[in-house]
C-alpha cells in the first residue's frame, strides 16, 4: 500500500490555485477591456451628439446672419430707400414698405377729404404693386433650398463630428432641408413711427418699447383698402436660437399670414446629420434672424412747395375791366384809364398795392403779412414735412421760412430733405427758389396729383393797407385785400406730397357816385 507524500499533495494544491487566480484576473482583465470600450463608445456618440449638436446650432445660426445678405435690385421709384447698394433685404424691405404705406395713406385721406384724383389713385396702387413685386422677388431668394442649404453647409461640413470617427462629416438631413417661419408676431419691425407722421383720420397700429413706436410685425396695417405686412426685428435684438416648439407653432401652415401671400421669414430650422464608424446620428436647430438695423418710416426723396401770387382786379361800375398782378412790394398802378361812367363822366383809375409786404419780406412775413388764422396750412404743411422728417416741429417750420427771403420775381419755393449719406436717413430741411440749389434727385417739375381746395382763408381788408382813388371828382372808389390758402396733396409717389398756394387779390373799384 503507497501513500502520498504531504509535500507532493501540497504543492498542487498551490498550483491549481495559481491557475484560478490566472483565469480570474483574466476574466477580470476581458471584463475591464469590454468596459473601457463600452464606456469609450458611450463617451464616443455622447461626445459626437454634442459635436453634431454645437455644430448645427452654429449652421443654423450661419444660416439666420447670412440670410440679411441676400438681397434684390430696387426698383428705381424706391431707390431712395434702398441705400448705397440700390438692393433690397431684411434690413431695409420694411422701408420699402413703410413708403407705400405713407403713398397709400395719403391717398386714403385725399378719398375722405374728397381731393382725391384718378392720378392719385393710380400713383398709389402703383407704389403698391412695385413694393409688392420687390417682396415677391426676396421671398423667393429667401427661400431658395439651394441658398439656404449652403449657409447651413458652411459651418456644419467645417465642424464635423470627429467623435463618431476621424473626417465624419455633417450634412443637411434629407429631404428636408432649411424650413421657415414668421415668430415674433405682433413684436416691433425695425421701423419706428410717430402718429403725427400719417395725415388726419388717418390712424395706424403699433407697438411701443419705451417712448419709441414700431410698427407690428405680421400683424396687418390696412391703408387704402391694402394690406400691408411688416416683418418684426426687435431692437437691440441679435440672431439666437429658438426652440423646436416655437418655431413648430409659427410656420405659415400652423399659423398662415392673412396680410400678405409671401410674408417673409425670420426664422429658420434645419437637421443635421452625422454618419461615421460609430453610427448615424441627427440633431435640429432653429435660430431667428435680425439684421440689426433701425430705420424711422419716411418717403426720403419728397418735397413740398409754398406758391405765392398777387394780383390786382380792377372793376368799373362793378364790371371787371383789367387784370394786373403785383409782386411783393409797394407799387402805384394805372389800371382804369379813361374808361366811362354812367353818369356820362370818365374815370382815370389808380391804386397802391403791395402795400401789406415791407421790402426784402421773408416767407414768413409774406404769409402772415394779412390778418387770420394759418393754423390749417401750417399743420397741412408740417404733417407732409413729418413724412420726410418724422421730428419736424411747427418752430422749425417757422424758423425755415423765417430764413428764407423773397427776391426779385420768385414766387415758388420747395421745401425738400438732404442727406450726409446714401443711408437718406437723418435729414436736414431746407428751402431753396425754385430756381435755386436744389439735390440732383429733386425734380422740381413734378405737380401733386390731389385736387386743390381752399383751407383758410383771410379776412377783407378794406382801404388798407391798399387804397385807391381816381383823377376826376365824382367818383366812388375802394379797394379790398383778401387772400385764400389752397392745399394741393400729393402722395408723394412722385416725391411731390403738395403745394400750398397763397393768392392773394386786391379789387379795386369805380362808380359814379349816385344823384
Amino acid at each position: 500500500m503507497h501513500t502520498r507524500a504531504p509535500g507532493r499533495t501540497h504543492k498542487r494544491f498551490a498550483r491549481r490555485q495559481d491557475g484560478a487566480s490566472i483565469a480570474l484576473i483574466a476574466i477580470c482583465a476581458v471584463v475591464l477591456i469590454i468596459s473601457a470600450f463600452g464606456i469609450f463608445q458611450y463617451y464616443s456618440v455622447t461626445g459626437g451628439s454634442r459635436q453634431l449638436r454645437n455644430a448645427v446650432d452654429a449652421a443654423v445660426l450661419n444660416v439666420s446672419k447670412r440670410v440679411c445678405e441676400v438681397r434684390v435690385p430696387a426698383d428705381k421709384e424706391y431707390l431712395d430707400c434702398a441705400g448705397q447698394s440700390k438692393q433690397v433685404g431684411l434690413g431695409n424691405i420694411n422701408r420699402i414698405w413703410g413708403k407705400a404705406l405713407l403713398i397709400n395713406a395719403n391717398q386714403e385721406a385725399m378719398m375722405k377729404e374728397g381731393s382725391a384724383t384718378g392720378q392719385s389713385s393710380g400713383a398709389a396702387d402703383t407704389a403698391f404693386s412695385i413694393a409688392n413685386n420687390m417682396n415677391t422677388t426676396l421671398y423667393s431668394s429667401l427661400t431658395n433650398a439651394s441658398t439656404l442649404d449652403n449657409f447651413f453647409q458652411q459651418l456644419a461640413a467645417y465642424r464635423g463630428a470627429s467623435l463618431l470617427g476621424a473626417d465624419t462629416p455633417i450634412s443637411k438631413s434629407q429631404p428636408t432641408g432649411v424650413r421657415v417661419a414668421m415668430v415674433n408676431r405682433g413684436q416691433g419691425a425695425n421701423l419706428s413711427y410717430r402718429p403725427t407722421q400719417f395725415p388726419k383720420g388717418i390712424t395706424i397700429p403699433g407697438v411701443k418699447q419705451g417712448s419709441t413706436e414700431y410698427l407690428a410685425g405680421y400683424v396687418p396695417v390696412a391703408a387704402n383698402n391694402r394690406q400691408f405686412c411688416f416683418t418684426p426685428f426687435p431692437p437691440n435684438e441679435m440672431p439666437h436660437l429658438i426652440s423646436d416648439t416655437i418655431f413648430d407653432q409659427n410656420t405659415v401652415e400652423a399659423k398662415p399670414i392673412q396680410a400678405s401671400a409671401t410674408p417673409l421669414p425670420n426664422a429658420f430650422r434645419s437637421l443635421g446629420e452625422a454618419t461615421g464608424l460609430r453610427g448615424t446620428l441627427t440633431a435640429s436647430a432653429c435660430a431667428v434672424a435680425n439684421p440689426q438695423r433701425q430705420y424711422a418710416i419716411a418717403i426720403p426723396h419728397a418735397f413740398i412747395t409754398i406758391q405765392m401770387d398777387n394780383v390786382s382786379k380792377w372793376y368799373v361800375e362793378g364790371k371787371l375791366v383789367k387784370t394786373i398782378p403785383y409782386q411783393f412790394e409797394p407799387k402805384k398802378l394805372l389800371g382804369v384809364d379813361g374808361l366811362p361812367l354812367k353818369n356820362g363822366g370818365v374815370v382815370h383809375g389808380y391804386a397802391w398795392v403791395g402795400k401789406e409786404y415791407s421790402p426784402s419780406a421773408t416767407i414768413w412775413q409774406i404769409l402772415n403779412a394779412v390778418p387770420g388764422d394759418r393754423t390749417e396750412p401750417l399743420n397741412r404743411m408740417i404733417q407732409r414735412i413729418q413724412e420726410i422728417q418724422p421730428n419736424f416741429s411747427l418752430q422749425q417750420l417757422q424758423g425755415l421760412l423765417r430764413s428764407q427771403t423773397q427776391t426779385g420775381q420768385i414766387s415758388k419755393y420747395v421745401i425738400f430733405p438732404v442727406y450726409q449719406d446714401e443711408t437718406n436717413s437723418n435729414p436736414q430741411i431746407q428751402i431753396q427758389p425754385i430756381n435755386g440749389n436744389l439735390p440732383a434727385w429733386l425734380t422740381p417739375q413734378v405737380i401733386a396729383e390731389g385736387s386743390q381746395m381752399i383751407v383758410a382763408q383771410e379776412p377783407k381788408q378794406v382801404d388798407s393797407p391798399n387804397y385807391a382813388w381816381a383823377m376826376e371828382p365824382g367818383v366812388k372808389k375802394r379797394a379790398e385785400l383778401s387772400g385764400k390758402y389752397m392745399w394741393k396733396p400729393g402722395t408723394g409717389f412722385g416725391q411731390s406730397l403738395g403745394e400750398l398756394q397763397l393768392s392773394r387779390t386786391t379789387e379795386i373799384f369805380f362808380d359814379s357816385e349816385g344823384p
